[in-house]
């Protein structure tokens, strides 16, 4: 038998390109996965089952807050059930509010349990800063509050009329987008792998 060639330069630089590739792949399916555990906590503590619904929930009561004040740790958001303080006039007013940095404080902590606790310790990848997750979905939901209150002469109907209309828009632009990403990124890894298998 005779010694097996080396691989040629091509065939590592194929072989380079594959690994990365491979690499990218796996990790925006893991971002994906963070992202969809992170929502589904989210929608979870405000018994939602989509996060544009946050804008119908009503926001914490101020006898709530009252005593939130008084106890935070015991009188603060939990994990189910609970609601968005709104009483802001701006997005990045609301969630500023006391009560919603202890909400994603408190939700971050619940992740943080998920992924410590799990078998799987490779099922997550490395360690995700959980706050900046839970903090950019909150503040989404607050753009959505925010756009959600009637403008000018715009009755309440009319305004979530705009708000449904809007979202449907946008789902189905991001499905379009999500769509030509994955077939981007399949048929970049089906011509490296071809060209692999043609140089061997």
């Amino acid at each position: 038998m005779g010694i097996e060639p080396a691989w040629t330069p091509t065939q590592q630089l194929n072989n380079v390109n594959v690994s990365i590739l491979f690499k990218l792949f796996l990790t925006l399916h893991l971002i994906t996965f963070l992202q969809q555990l992170a929502r589904d906590i989210l929608h979870e503590a405000l018994s939602i089952k989509r996060s544009y619904e946050s804008f119908a929930r009503p926001g914490v009561g101020n006898k709530r807050l009252e005593e939130f004040c008084k106890d935070p740790v015991n009188a603060g958001p939990k994990v189910k059930n609970t609601w968005l303080d709104k009483n802001a006039d701006t997005a990045a007013e609301m969630l500023s509010l006391p009560w919603n940095q202890e909400l994603i404080r408190t939700l971050a902590m619940v992740a943080e349990s998920i992924v410590r606790e799990s078998a799987d310790k490779n099922r997550f990848g490395p360690a995700l800063h959980w706050v900046d997750l839970f903090s950019d979905r909150v503040h989404r939901m607050c753009v959505t509050e925010m756009k959600a209150r009637p403008v000018e002469s715009e009755t309440e109907g009319q305004a979530l009329a705009r708000i449904w209309a809007d979202h449907n828009l946008k789902t189905e632009e991001k499905k379009g987008v999500n769509a030509r990403h994955h077939a981007s990124i399949h048929l970049t890894l089906y011509h490296v792998n071809t060209e692999v298998v043609a140089e061997i």
